[in-house]
């Protein structure tokens, strides 16, 4: 898949956690996350068939899985921008 460059983003997951998000522009029709970026930040992911999560900055971020995929719920809000996403805190919990 060709890559296209990168966006990051704010966003708040099914747990209430609100932490910035990078994600890779492709042609795809969803954002793909990276499980070796998140592991070279200091993040864990864990994937089990008793609950798979994303681990970071001292907490647990539950991952669905849905049609053979593992997915991320994360709610963005429509009008964000880039500088507000560089002032808040990353995955791995780090300024």
């Amino acid at each position: 898949i060709p890559n296209k460059g990168e966006k990051a983003f704010l966003g708040l997951t099914e747990e209430g956690i609100a932490r910035r998000f990078e994600a890779q522009v492709t042609d795809v029709d969803r954002p793909l996350m990276s499980v070796a970026q998140i592991v070279q930040n200091g993040g864990r992911v864990v994937f089990d068939k008793k609950g798979s999560y994303v681990e970071g900055g001292g907490r647990k971020i539950a991952l669905a899985y849905e049609g053979g995929l593992y997915k991320l719920t994360v709610w963005i809000p429509r009008e964000q921008s880039q500088s507000v996403a560089k002032l808040t805190r990353s995955f791995h919990g780090q300024a």
